[in-house]
């Protein structure tokens, strides 16, 4: 599967979503979903943060990707942008309720647990290259690692 997943970026604040239902319900995470037919990384992440937060992004810049293993096998392929150009009011969805938050404040605890892992490289203006190890139910974080490049 192949999805998208975007860092939204307003002076030292980030914007997240509280996931209220679906894969990752009742955990904070960016906005980002799977890519749909003939979309490129870049208008999966600006029509996901569209739908899941009314923001409307200009641009996307691409900053890698995670590859996420469950059980020996590759599951899913993610790609990480980041928007820093973009207009509009956050509202609450039927699948998410959007949130700025202090980049020093991240709920990590409350998040996937790889996340604590990348983000932070990412926020640093680097870009990776992750792979991450869960059981086949995601409920069991195996570790991992992430390359960086400037």
């Amino acid at each position: 599967m192949l999805t998208c997943i975007s860092i939204v970026q307003k002076g030292n604040q980030v914007l997240l979503i509280y996931k209220k239902r679906g894969f990752g319900k009742g955990l904070y995470n960016f906005p980002g979903g799977k890519f749909e037919a003939n979309e490129n990384g870049e208008e999966c992440a600006i029509r996901e943060l569209r739908e899941e937060t009314g923001i409307v992004a200009k641009k996307a810049v691409y900053k890698g990707r995670i590859t996420f293993v469950l059980d020996s096998e590759i599951a899913q392929l993610m790609e990480v942008y980041v928007i820093n150009d973009f207009e509009g009011q956050i509202r609450e969805t039927d699948e998410a309720v959007p949130l700025w938050i202090d980049v020093n404040r991240i709920p990590y605890d409350k998040m996937w647990e790889d996340d604590k892992e990348w983000v932070r490289l990412v926020l640093d203006g680097y870009s990776i290259d992750c792979k991450f190890y869960f059981s086949d139910n995601w409920k069991i974080y195996n570790g991992g690692s992430c390359k960086t490049f400037k």
